[in-house]
């Protein structure tokens, strides 16, 4: 009878002992942790196409010799060389010097005749005058380097990109990036010119439609000459000399050998041809290919405005250094006067390319106007 008060006895100590064991933090057993849910499969990364595009390209090769402005295009040169590396050999320029002229480059392209081109916009004024701003008497500073780097913050300018993008698209082409070429409007003569007097009566070549007016209107006397004829015209007095450009007419034209000097002028203060693409084809290429050659051009507008302003600089240097011939600059005021009196060939220009169906006339001179005043507005120390 004792023993069996004993084993209840017993048994209900451990009956509370297990049941103290159960409430008591870390002795009741774990419940097993659920297994981890598995990873997500990572995001294959997108494919990157690897097909090479190539496209036929022209630039005017009878320059590469004369102008350094012209290797920059040429095979093997720089622009070729950017757009194969930073695609990773994806774009191909097949560089083909001389295809067409210049004044034939855009349609050439716009049809698909060619993929790609330096067109001569200037030589395309009577059809679109837009693109002839720079025949604008004065619209650029009269210091040549100064002048050229306006010219890039101009081409730069998001409104003046706009409508270079939209007019290009009305011709079948994509605008790509200026090339810049320095002026257009010195004058190479054998009578020195530094006064707006001097101008008076001479006889001087002109090249298009604005730069002949302006000379009217400056008292000077126009003659229109083929440009194989202009040498032999100087040398036989039929006109006393040309308007063109300072490392045009040194390096290339050799003026210098025909005339006695060579004055900076307002007459055509800039000259820019147009690094150009089919529009098809460009809109045919991924949008990363599309950026790069974005993205290269512009770069490459950088570099073409310096070599602008070296051959600048190196012109000016060798026909300062001739004993027997002068670099002149107007005198004191009459740079202004002269551009003072030549400024109704805005309205001229203005007029020109509403006639030719143009609404972006009024809207291209702001946005000139305000870039040089933004380019001019740039502080190094505030």
């Amino acid at each position: 009878m004792k023993s069996k008060k004993l084993l209840k006895l017993f048994g209900a100590i451990v009956l509370a002992i297990a049941l103290t064991m159960a409430f008591v933090p870390g002795c009741a057993k774990e419940a097993p942790a659920p297994a981890p849910a598995p990873a997500p499969a990572p995001t294959p990364a997108p494919t990157v196409s690897t097909e090479v595009h190539t496209f036929s390209f022209t630039y005017p090769a009878t320059w590469g010799d004369m102008m350094a402005l012209a290797k920059i295009f040429s095979p093997g040169g720089p622009y070729q060389r950017l757009l194969y590396e930073r695609s990773n050999g994806r774009i191909e320029l097949d560089i083909i010097g001389d295809a067409f002229p210049m004044a034939d480059v855009l349609e050439a392209v716009g049809t698909g005749k060619i993929d790609m081109g330096e067109a001569g916009t200037p030589y395309l004024s009577a059809t679109y005058p837009l693109w002839d701003w720079e025949a604008i008497p004065g619209i650029l500073s009269e210091d040549r380097f100064t002048a050229i780097y306006e010219q890039l913050a101009i081409y730069r300018n998001p409104t003046v990109r706009d409508i270079y993008d939209k007019t290009f698209r009305e011709a079948g082409a994509v605008f790509l990036l200026a090339d810049i070429q320095g002026d257009n409007g010195a004058i190479w003569s054998t009578k020195k010119v530094t006064t707006v007097n001097d101008l008076k009566g001479l006889k001087l070549r002109a090249t298009a439609k604005m730069v002949s007016q302006s000379l009217q209107l400056a008292g000077a006397s126009p003659v229109t000459i083929g440009a194989g004829d202009f040498a032999s015209a100087v040398a036989s007095g039929v006109v006393d000399g040309v308007i063109t450009g300072i490392p045009y007419g040194w390096d290339a034209a050799k003026m210098h050998t025909l005339t006695s000097s060579v004055t900076v002028g307002p007459f055509e203060p800039g000259y820019t041809a147009s690094i150009i693409m089919n529009a098809e084809k460009f809109d045919a290429l991924p949008a990363d290919l599309q950026q790069i050659l974005r993205e290269v051009s512009d770069e490459t507008a950088w570099m073409v405005a310096s070599a602008c302003v070296d051959e600048q600089q190196i012109s000016a240097w060798a026909l300062d250094e001739m004993s027997d011939f002068e670099y002149l600059r107007f005198e004191s005021g009459e740079w202004d006067k002269l551009v003072k009196m030549l400024e109704p060939m805005r309205q001229v220009w203005l007029d020109d390319v509403e006639a030719s169906g143009s609404p972006y006339g009024p809207a291209m001179l702001d946005a000139i106007e305000a870039a040089k005043a933004e380019y001019h507005a740039f502080k190094t120390h505030p």
